[in-house]
């Protein structure tokens, strides 16, 4: 699915780790098609912000990666929810997050 977005979006790696805040190197593990391994839910939001994906394409990622999708009464995911309809950058979502006392998404 994230290759397919990646190809109509016309991204490359190095622009999605850098703006999912992840080295080129880790985002070639999840994104090569030869042998993709499985992020985590924290590493596919970083993901998927970084590709500037829209909430719709961000919750079936999460869905098909099996994990829950992003939920507006919890307050963290809302504050997720918010930044990627916005359209906000990762450091953006995590300055929110930050600000409202919560861990930051990727933190390092």
């Amino acid at each position: 699915y994230l290759g397919a977005l990646i190809q109509n979006k016309k991204l490359t790696v190095a622009q999605i780790s850098r703006d999912a805040d992840l080295s080129d190197r880790y985002c070639y593990q999840f994104l090569s098609p030869s042998n993709p391994r499985n992020p985590s839910r924290e590493v596919l939001l970083c993901l998927c912000i970084g590709m500037h994906m829209n909430l719709d394409e961000t919750q079936t990622a999460l869905k098909i990666a099996k994990y829950a999708p992003l939920y507006p009464k919890d307050e963290r995911d809302s504050i997720i929810l918010f930044g990627i309809e916005k359209k906000q950058s990762l450091v953006e979502i995590n300055t929110a997050l930050y600000d409202h006392g919560f861990k930051c998404l990727c933190e390092k």
